[in-house]
């Protein structure tokens, strides 16, 4: 079992949640991406198709420039498991940190931070990648608001 220290949600499938979750996962973080979308069971199964390519891609090119391993790129791609925020809460439900990395819609981010709040522990830091919103107006939708902060990463992550 990980423990909940060396493990990460990234809420968000998005091209910025994938770039946070690899970035995460180089460091030997278990990341745990989690789809936000209303999804068939085909539309999932694509967009773990799609994330895989993403993930291969970018760790080719380490990979070419002598970076790192395909041992090591294995590991890394390993460390990553995408489930739906409907499904499969066990392996990310406990985690000490977790990103929101969701299209920037505020009712997205507010049904996303409601549904957030309601499963992870209270004493977890919850961070956003919001570029459109201020950090103090998002923080009053956020139970326990001093866990909430902005962690703006550039675009792709």
């Amino acid at each position: 079992m990980v423990k909940r220290s060396q493990a990460i949600t990234v809420i968000g499938a998005g091209r910025m949640g994938r770039g946070i979750a690899l970035s995460f996962s180089y460091h030997g973080y278990v990341v745990t991406l989690v789809d936000v979308k209303n999804r068939s069971k085909e539309q999932f199964s694509e967009l773990l198709v799609r994330s895989d390519k993403d993930f291969t891609n970018k760790l080719n090119v380490l990979i070419k420039a002598e970076l790192m391993t395909e041992r090591e790129a294995k590991s890394i791609r390993e460390h990553i498991q995408i489930v739906h925020i409907d499904h499969n809460r066990a392996g990310w439900k406990d985690n000490d940190i977790v990103f929101e990395a969701v299209p920037e819609i505020l009712t997205v981010k507010e049904a996303t931070y409601q549904t957030i709040c309601s499963i992870i522990p209270s004493d977890a830091l919850l961070l956003s990648t919001t570029s459109s919103f201020s950090a103090n107006d998002l923080a009053q939708l956020v139970t326990n608001k001093e866990r909430y902060m902005n962690t703006h990463w550039l675009n792709p992550a």
